[in-house]
């Protein structure tokens, strides 16, 4: 028998201790935005429909499946009420029947990678939208990881570059960073379809570019937060250390205790001076303090010079900056959670874009987690594994 037209829905009751987790009313079905990726299989024989296939692998990851085996032998053990819920085709004999591995295997080798990880992102920006108060609000991070496990025999490991919104951990985009180039000259690619329109764009480093600067503000109508300004721009780096930061006030501070020791951060804020920079209208001097909670000796401390094109009319105040800059750390933590809790780079998927689809899974299953309610992708997944309906609730298909 053919598939069913549409992914459909359990009923409620099939999903215990749901209500105190999430609200299913404020999302919207993952299923609509994966109905638009390209199918890459020849139309002859394909009995799951592409949205089909991968609504199955997403939740399969959300419930532990760290693996494409893993994530066939969840889809196989569901039951039949969870099948219908995914758009499970049936059989001749009229028994739902869940993708086989050979078709887990062979679409998420032959995905578009970036097409996939726009659609989630999609759907991701989309959950996100409503919480935010206004589009200045939006603190979007850029990193790259490199996926060690799927190193080929060149030696060559597929490296990732991300778009993620902060506070979430939501990846909007992902792009596999070819090997003859590196992530300075794909933020344009990576976000040219991406609606970024007055974001704050936080990025390390490596990315302290005139041009991306000139991309941001003036192409894509967003503000740059650079941190950690290095010898890469020493022209720059000299003329931000030579600002009078010694007569500076600190404007905002910020203390944590936690993991055995008691973090100070204090920031402060100067007018950038013209022509620094493309658009540059502050820079900015963090200080971070890390002390011993027990007897409050200084353990380390680390100094990060910076520079950003928001003004304090769009909204850069201090405690802003200070908080977007302290966010940007959330793509690390991302890129750790893959690698130590879903075992990443223990995963040697080498085939086509196997590395970069799994990685989109990866991260989409922690950011639905995470708008779950779960700040811990650990509990979050134990808690989607007790029960195989629960990750269809929070990518809201019940």
């Amino acid at each position: 028998m053919p598939c069913q037209d549409a992914i459909s829905a359990v009923p409620a009751s099939a999903v215990s201790g749901r209500d105190d987790v999430i609200d299913l009313h404020s999302y919207e079905s993952l299923a609509d935005f994966l109905a638009g990726v390209p199918d890459p299989r020849r139309r002859h024989g394909i009995r799951h429909r592409i949205a089909v296939v991968l609504a199955f692998a997403v939740a399969a990851v959300m419930a532990g499946a760290d693996s494409v085996t893993a994530i066939a032998e969840w889809a196989g053990d569901v039951p039949p009420e969870v099948l219908q819920a995914l758009g499970a085709c049936r059989d001749r004999r009229g028994r739902l029947t869940a993708p086989s591995l050979s078709t887990f295997r062979r679409v998420l080798r032959k995905l578009d990678g970036q097409a996939l990880a726009a659609a989630f992102g999609a759907w991701l920006r989309a959950q996100v939208r409503d919480g935010l108060a206004d589009a200045s609000s939006l603190v979007i991070a850029l990193d790259g990881k490199t996926v060690r496990g799927a190193r080929g025999k060149d030696g060559k490991a597929p490296h990732l570059l991300a778009a993620m919104i902060t506070g979430t951990r939501a990846v909007i985009a992902q792009k596999d960073i070819n090997a003859k180039t590196n992530e300075i000259t794909q933020v344009r690619p990576l976000l040219e379809d991406i609606d970024i329109t007055g974001a704050l764009v936080t990025a390390d480093a490596l990315h302290v570019q005139k041009d991306t600067a000139r991309y941001l503000t003036e192409d894509k109508d967003a503000d740059y937060l650079f941190t950690a300004v290095k010898d890469n721009q020493p022209s720059l780096f000299d003329a931000l250390d030579a600002l009078d930061w010694e007569n500076a006030p600190v404007t905002h501070v910020m203390r944590d205790r936690g993991h055995g020791r008691r973090e100070t951060r204090t920031i402060q804020v100067l007018p950038a001076p013209e022509g620094l920079f493309p658009h540059a209208a502050q820079a900015f001097l963090i200080e971070r303090a890390i002390q011993d909670p027990r007897d409050g000796k200084l353990r380390s401390a680390v100094t990060a010079l910076g520079i950003t094109s928001r003004t304090t009319r769009r909204g850069g105040t201090p405690e802003a900056l200070a908080r977007a800059a302290r966010a940007h750390w959330e793509i690390e933590a991302l890129h750790h959670i893959r690698d130590v809790t879903m075992k990443e780079d223990a995963q040697q998927l080498r085939a086509g874009t196997s590395a970069q689809v799994s990685a989109s899974l990866r991260n989409t299953a922690i950011a639905a987690l995470r708008l779950a309610g779960f700040t811990s992708a650990a509990t979050g997944r134990r808690w989607a594994a007790r029960n195989p309906a629960r990750p269809l609730a929070a990518m809201n298909l019940i």
